[in-house]
């Protein structure tokens, strides 16, 4: 994503980025390892080598190659980021002859998700596929879920709430702000919606 930046009253300087570090990055059974939006400005995930297989240099060094970023990526170690509107991810590489590098990482895939409309506001959702979905804007409950296959093959539903991140296997449920039961085939999902019906 673009940093902050402002104008100066340096005369020398017209503008310059604010010195705002982005959060620190998440820990690896966190980290959501695709694209959210087309140009990945908000992906936070733990990629660290280029789409050629290099290696990324570390955001707080400035070698083999100096650069601007430091003090607005120095926490987020080796990782593909986008601190200034690229068509994707990328990095400086610890390769001297090769600067810089667009980072491999897919799009998120959109979920199949079928509603349905109950009594007192509420909204069923049922939510399958190997993807990622949003609450929409108009739910009470704002959480996002990854659904992915386990090791053996069985659906799993990450889902984010706040800073907190549960997983839930087949007929597992989660009772939040909204209510989570991964059926096996999809995960049925019971919300209200925040305005009006």
């Amino acid at each position: 994503m673009p940093h902050p930046w402002c104008y100066t009253n340096d005369p020398k300087t017209r503008w310059e980025f604010c010195g705002l570090p982005l959060c620190a990055p998440p820990t690896s059974e966190n980290a959501e390892e695709c694209l959210l939006d087309p140009r990945g400005e908000t992906y936070l995930g733990l990629k660290s080598t280029t789409k050629s297989g290099l290696t990324c240099q570390a955001w707080s060094i400035q070698s083999p190659h100096a650069h601007a970023f430091s003090r607005l990526l120095d926490n987020q170690k080796n990782y593909c980021r986008n601190p200034d509107g690229e068509l994707k991810p990328w990095c400086y590489t610890t390769n001297k002859t090769k600067r810089f590098e667009l980072c491999e990482i897919p799009d998120c895939a959109a979920c199949n998700i079928y509603q349905e409309e109950g009594p007192d506001c509420k909204v069923v959702y049922k939510v399958s596929g190997n993807c990622y979905y949003k609450s929409h804007y108009r739910n009470e409950c704002k959480y996002t879920v990854r659904l992915s296959k386990s090791k053996e093959g069985q659906g799993e539903a990450t889902i984010k709430y706040g800073k907190e991140s549960f997983k839930i296997l087949k007929d597992q449920h989660l009772l939040k702000c909204a209510y989570f039961k991964n059926v096996g085939d999809y995960l049925l999902i019971e919300d209200k919606m925040a305005d009006k019906c």
